[in-house]
Parts: C-alpha cells; structure tokens; sequence
C-alpha cells in the first residue's frame, strides 16, 4: 500500500495535540536522564569520599554514614534497577525519536483495523508504562514477573484516565475495503483521536454506527475539513473517504439535539453502496438510513386550527362561563 499526500497534509492538520504528547515525552526523557544521574552518584558515592569532602572537621564528631543519609536525595539502589532505569530511558529515547512514526499507521491489505489501531496504541502506550515502572521502582514495589511487560507492550485498556488525556492522535492509512471503523468504539475516550485515510473505494458511511453525543466524527474528502476536528478537547475519530461515500461532521459542540449537532454535506444513494466481502449491500444502505434519520429534525406541529377553542368539550365550558358572567353584571348605564 502506497502512501499519498493526504497523510502528510493530515499529519500538518493534526501538529497541535501531536506536539503536545512529544513535549510530554521530552520532559519524560528528562525526568529519567535526571533520576539516573542522582541514582549512579548514589551508587559510585563512598564513605571515604563523604570524608574527604567533609575534612578534618568530621574526624571524630560527625558520623559520616547517617549524615550521608540526611543529605541523599535518593536511597542507594542496586545494579539491576539501575539497568532497569536505562533501558526505560533507551525507550523513551527511541520513541521521541521516531517523531512522526510514532502516530503514523500502515494497515496492511486483508489486516483487521481494530487489530492494528490496538497494537499501535500499546506501543505509544509503552512511555506510559515505563511511567509507572519508573514509580514502582523509585518506591520499590517493582516485582519483575507483574510489571516488566508494561516495557514490552502496554494496551489501551490498562491507560488511566489522565494518561487517555494527552494520549496522541493516530493517523491510519487502510485499503477502503477494510475499513471497517465500527470496532474503534473501546478507543474513543479521553482526547484520542483516530483519522482514517481510506485508500480505494470503502463503504458510503463507515463512520455512521461511531455517531454519539460526546464524539467529533468526520467524514470529509480533503485533510483540510480537520480544523475543528484537531482543536476538539475530546475523542474523535474521522474519515478521508472517496468521492462515493458520505460527506458529513458531527461536532457535539453545536447542540444538544442530534440534528444540531450532525450536518451532512453528501448523502449518496442507497445504490451506493460496494460489494465487500464479509460486509452485505442491506448493512451499508442501514447505515446511511441511520445517518439519515439522526440528521433530520422531526417535523414541527401543525397550528392550532381557528376557532378551535370553541369546539368540543373544552369550548363548551368556556362559552358557558361568558354567558354566567354576563347575566351576573351590572351593565346598565354602559
């Protein structure tokens, strides 16, 4: 599968919340470049040079090893969490270096999308576990046989919810016939972003079952229609979709009402729909019914009739009390 300028273009759209994991990562590296200085100085540090340092003035008043203890920012560890520390520092190297790579995804042709968007995220994941693995260590509560795999592979569902909130977007190229976006749902949570650029004819409205109150989605042609998609403060999922499928944004910003909040520039045709395999002709043509019918605003009631108040039982009522209350007034001399 070759990649096209959309995904550069969308790459550019989405430089905000990009910027902001990789700054987050930076400051990570840091951290550990700084905790592994103070950790080998512990380590090299020795009792006769505490002595050396503090002179003659020590020799027989202070007790060089408890002062040592005062002044340590950090306890002296072992060898292996020191290693530990290294390899988490190589890690998060590595991913700050990718740059780019990190949120760019390659599905492969016949691959399963939720498959592939999972495997990413549990690598991106990996700088939040090392997060954790660096904090179970510095408290030491590291046991190897529970937290070593949070290095190799950490997925979606163990992330905290503040971790979900600077999470980056994706940006997935796949074959539009496996575009099949319905099972994306478990990572739209927290400010995850996920765009879609479908290679090739895909269904008319993939993204219609992802529709939800709280959920940018996008069906758009060009990367240009992600503006407000990249500044939403929530999950999101878009589509760069073909010519044949549906053109629509639902911004849960616009509205309380569903019909509000999703505007829909193209609807094809129930006859739009493509002949894929494992997906029938009736599911893509409920699909665009089911945007269809969120889109549309139920028609507003009929006015009342004239006259309608003097009908039936209830204008009967009111023509009896006119009538009581004329014949109870005075009205000589009007």
């Amino acid at each position: 599968m070759q990649s096209d300028d959309r995904v550069s273009r969308t790459l550019k759209e989405l430089a905000g919340p990009i910027s902001s994991f990789r700054s987050a990562l930076a400051s990570a590296v840091e951290d550990v470049r700084g905790i592994l200085s103070t950790w080998r100085s512990a380590q090299s540090d020795s009792g006769e040079q505490r002595r050396a340092e503090l002179g003659c003035f020590a020799a027989g008043r202070i007790d060089v090893e408890r002062f040592a203890t005062l002044l340590a920012v950090e306890e002296a560890v072992d060898a292996a969490t020191v290693a530990r520390l290294e390899g988490i520092f190589d890690l998060l190297s590595d991913l700050a270096d990718q740059k780019d790579g990190v949120v760019r995804v390659k599905v492969e042709p016949g691959a399963v999308l939720r498959d592939a968007v999972a495997a990413a995220l549990g690598r991106i994941g990996r700088a939040f576990g090392a997060a954790r693995v660096v904090g179970l260590s510095r408290s030491h509560r590291y046991e190897d046989s529970l937290h070593q795999r949070f290095l190799r592979e950490y997925p979606y569902a163990l992330w905290s919810s503040s971790e979900r909130q600077i999470a980056p977007p994706l940006v997935v190229e796949v074959a539009g016939q496996d575009l099949r976006a319905e099972g994306l749902a478990e990572f739209l949570d927290g400010r995850q972003k996920i765009v879609l650029v479908a290679q090739g004819k895909c269904p008319p409205a993939p993204l219609a079952r992802l529709v939800s109150p709280g959920v940018f989605v996008v069906q758009a042609a060009e990367p240009v229609a992600l503006a407000a998609f990249a500044a939403y403060q929530g999950p999101g999922i878009a589509a760069l979709v073909p010519e044949s499928a549906a053109l629509f944004t639902h911004d849960p910003q616009a509205g309380a009402r569903s019909w509000d909040r999703l505007k829909v520039a193209r609807l094809p045709q129930e006859d739009a729909v493509i002949r894929l395999e494992g997906l029938s002709a009736s599911w893509q043509r409920e699909c665009l019914r089911q945007l269809q019918e969120i889109a549309t605003a139920p028609p507003a009631p009929a006015p009342a009739a004239a006259g309608a108040a003097s009908n039936g039982p209830a204008g009967a009522q009111v023509e009896r009390l006119a009538a009581w209350l004329l014949k109870r007034a005075d009205l000589q001399g009007l």
